[in-house]
C-alpha cells in the first residue's frame, strides 16, 4: 500500500519508523496578507544502526523556501529543496528548521482570510520493528506542539473576529494580534485561524528592506505585489463544479466535514440567471454524481436532489490533477465562465500539476 513519506525517513526502506518526532514549533509572522512561516521540528534517531536519512516537508504550493537548516548530532546541514541529511548515528537528535514565505489565501466573502497549519506536519510515526529500533518511540515532552502567530494589519485597519474554529487557542490584540497554542499532544486535526481584514480583495504591495544592510553594498529591497482585475464580468451564465475528495484519507469526520462544507456552499452560490452546477466525487479518477453526468440548473429542486446523492464512503488514493483534468474536459463549453471548487484534505503531491492544468485551460 502506498503512503506519503514525510518528516525524517530512512533511504533503505523509505519508512519514518525509527525516527519519531519529539516536538513541532510553528512561528508565523503575518503582515496584512503576507506570511513568513518558520517550522522547527525535533526528531530522535531511535535506531540501533547508523543509516542514511532524508527529510521531506510540506509547504503551501505557492510558497518560497528562504532557509533550511538541520542540526544532526554535532553536524549542521544547510540546503534548499535538496534535503539529504546524510548518515545519522543511533540516539542522535535531529533538529529541522524551515523558513518559507507566501501570500495567504483569502475569501472575499466577508473580507475573511484563513491560516491553516496542516496536522500532517506534526504526524508521529508508529511503533517500528524491533530489529530497526532501540526503543519503539521516543517520549513526548510537555510541549509537543507550540504555535505562535503574530498578525499585523495595515496601520489604519484592525484585525476583526480573530478566532480558531479548530482548537482552543489564546488570542488577543487588535491591529496587532497574537495567538498562542501549547500542547503535550500532537495535532490530530489541522490548526485553523480565521480573521477579517478590511478590503482584503484589493491590490496591495509590501516592501521590505534587507536587515541588517551589508556594508559596501547598495540597499536591497524585496517587494510583494498582488494585483486585482478591474474588469466587471457578466455572471449571467456561470457553471459551478464541485470536486469532492472521497479518498481513504477523508474517512470519518473529514467526510462529514466535506459534506457539510458542500451543503453550505451550495446554499450560498450567487443566484444568477442560467447558472448551473455539478458535483464530482474523486479519488484517482473523477465521476459526476448527477444523472447523465451533466451540470444542472442552479435551483432549489436541483440542489436538494444533489444533496441526497452525497456519498459518506472513502477509499483509495488521490489524484487531484487527474480530477481537475476530467472536469475541465467534461464541463459545459457553452457556459463562458466556470468555477471549479475542490473540497479536499490536500493529501496529494499533484497540487502543483493541477495548478498548471488550470493555467493551461484559463482563457483571458
Amino acid at each position: 500500500m502506498a503512503y506519503r513519506v514525510q518528516g525524517v525517513y530512512c533511504h533503505e526502506h523509505r519508512n519514518p519508523a525509527g525516527y519519531p518526532l519529539l516536538s513541532s514549533k510553528y512561528q508565523y509572522n503575518i503582515h496584512d496578507i503576507f506570511v513568513e512561516a518558520k517550522l522547527t521540528e525535533t526528531y530522535q534517531a531511535s535506531t540501533n544502526t547508523e543509516r542514511e536519512v532524508s527529510y521531506i516537508f510540506e509547504i503551501p504550493p505557492e510558497s518560497s523556501v528562504v532557509e533550511f537548516t538541520a542540526q544532526v548530532g554535532d553536524n549542521q546541514v544547510k540546503a534548499i529543496f535538496e534535503v539529504t541529511l546524510g548518515s545519522v548515528k543511533p540516539n542522535s537528535k535531529i533538529i529541522i528548521s524551515v523558513l518559507y514565505v507566501y501570500v495567504i489565501s483569502s475569501d472575499t466573502i466577508g473580507d475573511s482570510i484563513r491560516l491553516t497549519i496542516p496536522a500532517g506536519l506534526a504526524s508521529r510515526p508508529g511503533t517500528a520493528p524491533a530489529r530497526l529500533t532501540i526503543i519503539p518511540t521516543a517520549p513526548t515532552g510537555q510541549q509537543a506542539i507550540i504555535i505562535t502567530v503574530g498578525i499585523q494589519a495595515l496601520d489604519t485597519d484592525q484585525t476583526f473576529r480573530l478566532n480558531s474554529p479548530s482548537h482552543h487557542a489564546k488570542t488577543w490584540g487588535k491591529w496587532k494580534a497574537y495567538v498562542e497554542l501549547t500542547s503535550d499532544q500532537f495535532l490530530k486535526d489541522h490548526f485553523v485561524l480565521v480573521w477579517q481584514v478590511p478590503r482584503v480583495d484589493g491590490a496591495r504591495c509590501l516592501l521590505e528592506q534587507l536587515t541588517p544592510a551589508i556594508q559596501g553594498k547598495p540597499e536591497t529591497f524585496a517587494c510583494a505585489l498582488t494585483l486585482v482585475s478591474g474588469i466587471e464580468l457578466e455572471p449571467e451564465e456561470h457553471e459551478y463544479i464541485f470536486l469532492v475528495d472521497r479518498s481513504g484519507s477523508m474517512g470519518g469526520s473529514r467526510t462529514t466535514t466535506a459534506n457539510t462544507v458542500l451543503k453550505t456552499m451550495l446554499n450560498l452560490l450567487p443566484g444568477f440567471k442560467r447558472s448551473t452546477f455539478n458535483i464530482y466525487n474523486f479519488t484517482t479518477s473523477a465521476k459526476s454524481i448527477l444523472d447523465g453526468g451533466k451540470s444542472v440548473p442552479y435551483d432549489n429542486d436541483s440542489v436538494a436532489n444533489a444533496l441526497n446523492r452525497l456519498s459518506t464512503s472513502s477509499y483509495g488514493g488521490t489524484d487531484i490533477n487527474n480530477a481537475v483534468t476530467t472536469v475541465l474536459n467534461e464541463r459545459d463549453a457553452s457556459k463562458p465562465r466556470c468555477s471549479v471548487i475542490v473540497v479536499t484534505d490536500g493529501l496529494d503531491w499533484g497540487v502543483t500539476a493541477a495548478m498548471r492544468t488550470v493555467q493551461k485551460n484559463v482563457v483571458s
